[in-house]
């Protein structure tokens, strides 16, 4: 049997708000740490994929005194389907 290969640029986008205690840029890697770390235990996301790796990331602090940091994490996954499969033609 034969298969199409393809890739699929899944972007999360999130936003945070710090508590008084929180140093915005310490948290904020928290925060991307446990999004890879998630996204990782599962990189074939139960059978649908063959791979999911990490592609880029951007992180957003408007500045020492705001209450809300953000960031924005790029996954590539990588899957497969049946060569001319009705279904999965886009």
């Amino acid at each position: 049997m034969q298969y199409d290969m393809h890739s699929l640029n899944v972007v999360i986008e999130f936003h945070v708000r710090l508590m008084e205690s929180d140093e915005p840029s310490t948290f904020l890697n928290h925060c991307l740490d446990q999004i890879v770390k998630r996204i990782g235990q599962d990189i074939h996301m139960g059978g649908l994929a063959l791979n999911a790796r990490e592609a880029g990331s951007e992180l957003d602090i408007d500045g020492p005194f705001d209450k809300y940091v953000s960031g924005v994490i790029v996954f590539d996954i990588t899957f497969r389907t049946r060569a001319n499969d009705p279904y999965t033609r886009v």
